[in-house]
C-alpha cells in the first residue's frame, strides 16, 4: 500500500515537471507581429550560434516586450536595421521583412541561415494565426516572417529559396 502511494506521488511529480517544461517551451517559441510597432523572430537561444545549428533550441527574440510572448529575449541593440510590414489580401496574412546587422548577434558572414516553421521548430506558432514561415539570412543581412491563416499563404516547402523568393517584400 505504501509503495503504491509512493509510486503515484512520484508519477504526479514527474508529470508536473513535464507540464511546466512544456509550458515554458510554448512561451519561449511564440511569434507575433503587431503591425508597425513590434514583432518577434525565432533565433538561437545563445548569441553567436549559427542559425541552422540553433533551430532546435531557438527561442523568441522581440523588438520590445509583449505580454503574448512570455520570457522572450530582446534583440541586441542595432540587430534589426529596418522593418517593413505588409498585410495580405483580405488580411489573409501579415508579414514583416527587413535588414539585420549580423555582427550584433555575432553571426558569421558565411551563415546562410535557415527556414523556421511549425514543423521545424517544436512547439512554435505565431500568435493569432495557424501557420508561419520565417527565414533569417545572416550572409545577406536580411530576415522575413509571415504569419498566415491558411497554409497556402505560408509556403514551407521551399527551404532552399530564402526570403526574397518565398516572402516577397521590402528588404531595404
Amino acid at each position: 500500500m505504501l509503495f503504491n502511494k509512493l509510486f503515484h506521488f512520484v508519477l504526479a511529480v514527474i508529470l508536473v515537471h513535464i507540464s511546466v517544461a512544456s509550458a515554458q517551451i510554448m512561451y519561449t517559441r511564440r511569434l507575433t507581429i503587431h503591425p508597425k510597432t513590434r514583432f518577434c523572430l525565432l533565433l538561437p537561444k545563445s548569441i553567436g550560434t549559427a542559425i541552422a545549428t540553433g533551430i532546435d533550441t531557438s527561442v523568441s527574440w522581440c523588438t520590445s516586450s509583449t505580454s503574448v510572448v512570455r520570457n522572450a529575449k530582446k534583440f541586441p541593440t542595432g540587430f534589426i536595421k529596418s522593418a517593413h510590414y505588409k498585410e495580405g489580401p483580405n488580411g489573409r496574412y501579415t508579414q514583416v521583412t527587413g535588414r539585420i546587422d549580423r555582427t550584433k548577434f555575432h553571426l558569421s558572414y558565411n551563415d546562410q541561415g535557415a527556414q523556421s516553421d511549425p514543423s521545424s521548430v517544436y512547439a512554435s506558432h505565431c500568435v493569432g494565426f495557424g501557420y508561419f514561415v520565417q527565414f533569417v539570412e545572416p550572409n545577406a543581412n536580411i530576415y522575413c516572417l509571415r504569419c498566415c491563416y491558411d497554409a497556402d499563404d505560408c509556403p514551407t516547402n521551399q527551404p532552399d529559396k530564402g526570403c526574397k523568393d518565398v516572402i516577397p517584400g521590402d528588404y531595404s
